[in-house]
């Protein structure tokens, strides 16, 4: 039987590990030690500044939902008030059109009565030029004229 090879995996505690970065740091010179120190404040400072643009982002984020969120308000004030204004356009024209029917039936009506009254008069009239007017008739007559002038 072949045994198969197994794997040792060695961990590091962080002491080691900060151990190991401390000896480190002792094999260095004066000058190497300022590179490194202006090595971290310029990582420090571009975390501090990317930390920075971050919240600038999520203010910016923030600001354009709220645009938005006023603008998707606004159109559906517009929306509302084109939709209000369509329903009063529309009972605005049923009462325009049921008014020109009303114009359209009292005309109607007055032909009637204006051909009506100008068959009355012609029949009264013939009847004076026979003569078979009655005294009534004679007044309904010129009741007709005078209305028919009016």
């Amino acid at each position: 039987m072949m045994k198969t090879p197994t794997r040792t995996v060695s961990k590091k505690t962080k002491a080691t590990q900060q151990g190991a970065a401390a000896k480190a740091v002792d094999k260095l010179d004066g000058q190497q030690l300022v590179e490194l120190a202006q090595e971290g404040v310029k990582a420090y400072s571009s975390y501090n500044e990317l930390r920075s643009e971050r919240e600038r982002t999520i203010q910016v984020k923030a600001d354009a939902l709220k645009e938005m969120q006023q603008s998707d308000n606004e159109v559906r004030k517009q929306q509302t008030a084109f939709h209000q204004r369509s329903k009063e356009l529309e009972v605005e024209q049923y009462n325009a059109e049921t008014e020109r029917l009303s114009h359209s039936q009292r005309h109607q009506q007055w032909q009637q009565d204006q051909q009506s009254r100008e068959k009355t008069i012609a029949v009264l009239r013939a009847k004076v030029a026979t003569g078979d007017a009655s005294a009534d008739e004679i007044v309904l007559l010129q009741q007709l004229h005078s209305a028919s002038q009016d």
